[in-house]
C-alpha cells in the first residue's frame, strides 16, 4: 500500500497522527505486506516527512513492511541522511525497504535552493557517500557511530524510470527496483 497522507475529509477534528497511525495498524490487520509512503514537499499540499512518518509506524506497527516510494537522495546531505535513515531502521527491526530516487519535481529542488540540473549526476554519489557511511567509513571526517546490527545499512531499491544507466545502477548498488 502507498499512503499518502492527507486529512481524512470524515473525520474532521480527528488530529492527523490518530488517523495515519489508526490507517496503517489497520493495513497491518489486513494482512497487506508493506506500506510504502513518499517524499514531497513543494508541492502546494500538505506533506510529512517520509523518515519521520515511517518512525511514528516502526513503533504502531510490528509486522508490516515499511518503505520509501521514493526518497529524493540529492535533496538531503548523505551523511546526515544516512544516519537517519540507519537510526529508522533500526527503530522499525530491519523492517525498512530505502527507495530512493532523483527527485522528478523542481518545486522540491526549490524549496531547498538544491540544483535541480544535477540530481542525475548526484544520486549515484550520494548514494555510494551513504553506503560507506553505513560501513562505518568516515567520509567527510569522522566516522559515524553504526549501531550494532544496522552495518551495510537497509536493502535500497532504486526508484526510476527504465534507461540503462538507472537499470545498471540498480542491478550493481542496489537490492531492487521500482518502478
Amino acid at each position: 500500500i502507498v499512503m499518502i497522507p492527507r486529512r481524512m475529509a470524515d473525520t474532521p477534528g480527528v488530529p492527523v497522527v490518530e488517523q495515519v497511525v489508526q490507517t496503517a495498524q489497520n493495513i497491518e490487520k489486513l494482512g497487506f505486506e508493506g506500506i510504502w509512503v513518499t517524499d514531497a514537499f513543494g508541492r502546494g499540499f500538505h506533506t510529512l516527512d517520509p523518515l519521520v512518518l515511517l518512525g511514528l509506524l516502526a513503533g504502531t506497527t510490528s509486522k508490516v513492511e515499511l518503505g520509501t516510494c521514493v526518497v529524493q537522495v540529492p535533496l538531503r546531505h548523505p551523511v546526515e541522511h544516512a544516519h537517519r535513515v540507519q537510526t529508522l531502521n533500526l527503530m522499525c527491526n530491519g523492517r525498512l525497504r530505502f527507495g530512493v530516487g532523483s527527485g522528478s519535481t523542481k518545486a522540491d529542488f526549490d524549496c531547498i535552493q538544491g540544483d535541480y540540473d544535477t540530481r542525475f549526476k548526484v544520486l549515484p554519489a550520494y548514494l555510494d557517500v551513504m553506503q560507506r557511511t553505513w560501513n562505518g567509513e568516515g567520509v567527510y571526517g569522522p566516522p559515524i557511530s553504526i549501531w550494532p546490527g544496522t552495518e551495510g545499512g537497509p536493502p535500497v531499491m532504486l526508484g526510476a524510470w527504465r534507461s540503462q544507466r538507472w537499470i545498471d545502477l540498480a542491478a550493481k548498488r542496489c537490492q531492487g527496483w521500482i518502478a
